[in-house]
């Protein structure tokens, strides 16, 4: 297994309901990839709940973050949050999500970052949501985790 350092998170810029089968069709069609560039789409489902759903392998490197995807792991919430806010089941779902990787890979909140603070001031304006926000969430999750053997972190 390949060591995992950060998580970086992004948005789709497309429709909440934009599905892990569209994205991993832009990527291999549109773009020429081999798969999906996410490890893990978060999106709203039919039934009206956000979800989360694994893309590419989290064996294999991403294709989401330029120079940072060898030990990174790419998740994606669909829709535009630059211009619409995170709607707040998303947030939990992806809070969620981000807090039990980071307890996969013992990884800290500081490991977790968004798209645009990886990147060159300017490039992109992804996720456009509130990574402290959503970092903070990420801690309040880690801080009730208690291990299976029920020793105390």
């Amino acid at each position: 297994m390949r060591e995992i350092t950060e998580i970086t998170c992004h948005h789709t810029a497309s429709k909440p309901t934009t599905t892990p089968d569209e994205i991993r069709s832009w990527h291999v069609k549109g773009n020429g990839w081999s798969d999906i560039g996410y490890h893990w789409i978060v999106f709203l489902d039919e039934d009206g709940d956000w979800v989360a759903a694994e893309g590419r392998p989290e064996s294999r490197a991403g294709a989401h973050a330029k120079n940072r995807n060898k030990h990174s792991i790419g998740i994606v919430v669909s829709g535009d949050y630059v211009e619409d806010t995170l709607p707040e089941r998303a947030e939990i779902a992806l809070s969620a999500l981000v807090a039990a990787k980071c307890i996969q890979h013992s990884l800290t909140v500081e490991n977790v970052f968004g798209h645009k603070e990886v990147m060159r001031p300017g490039y992109t304006e992804c996720p456009g949501y509130d990574m402290d926000r959503i970092r903070d969430r990420v801690q309040t999750h880690l801080d009730a985790y208690v291990p299976h053997d029920g020793s105390l972190a």
